[in-house]
């Protein structure tokens, strides 16, 4: 929290298979476009800054398992930030000085 509330934050989702092995299932990326959003879907306090996608399969002792990894690299929108926190308490001080 050190820049709060101008951060930024990375969501990382991975996607693994623990049922089946690399022989058995195997997973990989679109070409063209490995990840799409609805463009109807937006976060209120945070905007997707980019999207990386890697492969990032396991090495256990039962053997190698297929995984899929996102990171979602987030920037906090300052605007909302000051709507919902700075404004409130501007107003709740100022109303504390007029009675």
């Amino acid at each position: 929290l050190h820049d709060f509330p101008m951060d930024s934050q990375t969501c990382i989702i991975q996607l693994e298979s623990y049922a089946f092995a690399t022989p058995d299932v195997v997973f990989h990326w679109r070409e063209d476009e490995p990840l799409s959003l609805d463009s109807d879907i937006n976060l209120p306090q945070y905007k997707i800054s980019y999207i990386s996608t890697s492969v990032c399969t396991r090495n256990y002792t039962t053997g190698n398992f297929p995984c899929l990894e996102a990171r979602f690299h987030l920037k906090r929108q300052m605007g909302y930030y000051i709507i919902q926190t700075y404004v409130p308490s501007m107003l709740i001080v100022v109303l504390s000085w007029v009675s």
